[in-house]
């Protein structure tokens, strides 16, 4: 990592860019690894991906300025003159360190689902770069998600209760899976808890 900071305006600027899925993967890689030279803005950051990842299915694709981005590293560069540019310096990290971290039960944090009634949601993990995300989902009794489509995969698997999709009906054990562009409308009768790994970008139909 370089040896020089950045005006805190600068990183959230760009940790919103990155959370947006806006910036190269070369600079997302950047504002991640100056993230974690601080526990609050590694924090922040991790905030900011989760935030935007429960608007998944809520919001409309975001279009931002023409070169933003150019823009904000143009200004970081202009306060950093003696320094090198700002280019990200990517520490060889071993990839099984990458790939692990565990999450403890009591550090899950229940969100509501920002559009649908008597969903919660617990995020447990983002993956912005390949646009995924992990998440436990708890439905009420008698809950109908409205028809979503899918932009990629989902993979759901079934912890309590039941889900009707499709015209099935699933329980607990059951794992269920949705190909890239399929739709549907689930509902639960008694209300269920599964585990699903789906799309950032999914939308209602």
């Amino acid at each position: 990592m370089s040896k020089f900071s950045i005006a805190h305006e600068d990183f959230q600027e760009l940790s919103i860019l990155a959370a947006l899925n806006q910036l190269s993967e070369i600079d997302r890689n950047f504002v991640t690894e100056y993230a974690a030279t601080d526990l609050e803005l590694e924090a922040e950051l991790a905030s900011l991906q989760n935030t935007f990842a429960t608007f998944a299915y809520s919001v409309e694709p975001l279009t931002l300025p023409t070169h933003l981005k150019d823009r904000l590293f143009q200004r970081i560069n202009s306060e950093h003159p003696c320094e090198q540019p700002v280019e990200p310096q990517v520490k060889q990290t071993p990839k099984a360190n990458l790939l692990s971290f565990g999450l403890r039960g009591e550090d899950v944090n229940w969100e509501p689902h920002p559009d649908v009634v008597g969903v919660t949601v617990a995020m447990l993990h983002v993956d912005v770069a390949n646009r995924q995300l992990s998440a436990l989902v708890r439905c009420e009794p008698g809950i109908a998600y409205p028809d979503h489509e899918h932009a990629q995969s989902e993979e759901i698997f079934m912890l309590e209760g039941n889900l009707s999709m499709d015209g099935k009906v699933y329980g607990v054990g059951d794992f269920i899976y949705s190909a890239t562009g399929s739709n549907h409308a689930p509902k639960s009768t008694n209300g269920c808890l599964f585990l699903v790994r789906t799309s950032l970008d999914d939308r209602f139909v």
